[in-house]
Parts: structure tokens; sequence; C-alpha cells
């Protein structure tokens, strides 16, 4: 049976038909992952030729109802986050079979590919690869389970060498002062000198947690403090506001407390370890107004 439509990620439900009850026919479903370059060699059409011709002899038990085709960019995106790959999770049934051309379809990393394989084999699916060493392999066999085990177990073995080797570099860069992430911590700012990168004190960020550790102990809850720095266009000491959350290089939470708090937290640990505490000036409040909000004026000296 000729794979007649092919699913585009985000474009068309499989073209599987009313999913079948136990003792039904099981279904095979060809699956495609193709990149942006590879889409440009048109990969995804040799994949669905290879596919059709392999359910076409017939020894696979199973109707033959299609192939789905993931069009994934250079993003390391594991199987069952792509959106064919997740239905095909959903929707599988004991008996049904999956046909990939190559191993690497699965995902990117050893652990993606075994992880995939081990989902679709936990859920009573038998897995055919096409070209796996320049033969074919049904991974259900004890031959496929073996190099699945050995596959996974590598997998493991990297991740922990990879923990390791992570751990060690972040732990020499923060003895030594170097950067260590994108994200620069609280009173500091980052120093590019030649061949490497640094974090020094900013006497400037510094000064105005001083700031907001004074209105705070003035009575100012960190919220109010929050918006008075928004007010005065104040900036944390990675250009945003501070009352913005990020994780991953996308904002979770505007107008949120949380990081003045932290940076509170951070400046009595930080004064702590000098052995001394520092006032910080009253007369500079901001730009935008000579003083601060009028929750903590009342109890500040007269400038």
């Amino acid at each position: 049976m000729a794979c007649s439509k092919t699913v585009q990620e985000g474009k068309a439900e499989p073209p599987k038909p009313v999913l079948h009850s136990r003792g039904g026919p099981p279904y095979i479903y060809g699956y495609i992952r193709v990149s942006d370059s590879e889409r440009q060699r048109n990969s995804d059409v040799v994949q669905e030729e290879a596919i059709d011709k392999r359910a076409a002899l017939g020894d696979i038990k199973g109707t033959y109802v299609g192939c789905l085709v993931d069009y994934i960019s250079t993003i390391n995106t594991p199987f069952d986050q792509r959106n064919n790959g997740a239905w095909l999770l959903r929707n599988i049934r004991k008996g049904d079979s999956v046909i990939v051309v190559k191993f690497d379809r699965f995902g990117r990393t050893v652990g993606q590919m075994t992880e995939a394989v081990e989902k679709l084999y936990d859920l009573g699916a038998a897995v055919y690869i096409l070209n796996y060493n320049g033969q074919s392999l049904p991974v259900n066999s004890t031959a496929g389970r073996f190099m699945v085990s050995i596959m996974g177990a590598a997998a493991r073995l990297e991740n922990d060498l990879r923990r390791e080797r992570i751990t060690e570099t972040l732990r020499y860069r923060k003895a030594h002062g170097l950067v260590y992430t994108r994200i620069i911590p609280f009173g500091m700012r980052r120093m590019d000198q030649p061949h490497r990168k640094i974090w020094v004190e900013d006497p400037e960020q510094i000064e105005l947690l001083k700031k907001f550790k004074r209105m705070h102990d003035l009575g100012m809850s960190y919220a109010k403090i929050g918006q008075w720095s928004l007010d005065n266009g104040l900036k944390d000491q990675n250009g945003y506001n501070w009352t913005h959350l990020m994780t991953n290089g996308h904002f979770i939470r505007i107008n949120d407390p949380t990081k003045i708090r932290k940076a509170i937290a951070w400046l009595e640990e930080y004064l702590k370890d000098a052995g001394t505490v520092k006032t910080a000036p009253m007369s500079n409040w901001g730009s935008a107004s000579e003083s601060p909000p009028s929750d903590a004026s009342a109890a500040l000296p007269e400038s």
C-alpha cells in the first residue's frame, strides 16, 4: 500500500482509520523526521519511498496506514515533544508497528533515541529500523533489544561524564572569578579581558541594592519597591526590570517582587562577609523623583 498522505507537522491528523479495539487489526506507521537542510534535499520523499517499499513486503503484520512527518529545525526537540511524535505515543496500540529509515530519526542524542524506542516498546509496539549500520534491524527482536539496552547504558554513561565535566568546569570558573553563566549575579558586572571574561563588583548596583534594603527597613513592601524602580526606570545587573522574572531567556512573570527580595537577601550576606555595614546615600533616589515613595519619605532624614 503506498503512502498516499504525508502528514506535515501541525497541518493535519495522521491518516489513521478508526482506532481498533482489542483484537482488531494492528496498524503500521511510517515515521519521518526531517531537518531544514534535509528538506532542501527532498529527504522526506526519499525516506517515504523507503518506508513504502518496506511496508509493501508484507512480512510485517498489520495494515499500512501512512507516514507521519515532523519537520524539525536545528533545535534539539525530543521525540515526545514533536507534534506527530507525541501523537504517535498517545494513539499507538499494542501490536502496532513503526518503521523508520534510521535510528537517529527518533532523536539527536543517544539518550533521546533510546528513550523514544523504549517508550514505543513499553506500549507494545514493534519498531523496525531500515538502515542500522547498513542492515535492517527489528528492534523487538532479541538482537534489537540487546542493542537498545547497550545504547541506553552508553547514554547514561555519556550523561554522567558530561555532568562531571560541567560540574568541574563550573567549580573552577567560580573559584577563579570567571564567567560561568550568561546571567550576571547580583552586584556584579562582566568585564571582558583578553582570552577570558570575568565578573567584578559593580559599585552602582551595590549602592542601588543598599537603597532597596533601606527602603524595606523603613517599612516598604517588596512590591512597592519594585514599582518605585519601574517609575524611575531602574534596571537590574542584566539590564531587565527589577519586577520581571525570566527563565531560559523568556519572561515568566511580571510585576513580581521575588527578584528584589532575593537581591536584598544577597546584599545582607554580602555586607556580612565584608564585615561592615555601610548605609546607602539617601540624596539621589532616582531619575524620575528626588525622594522615595511617600510610605518611606516620612522616616528618611532631610536632604
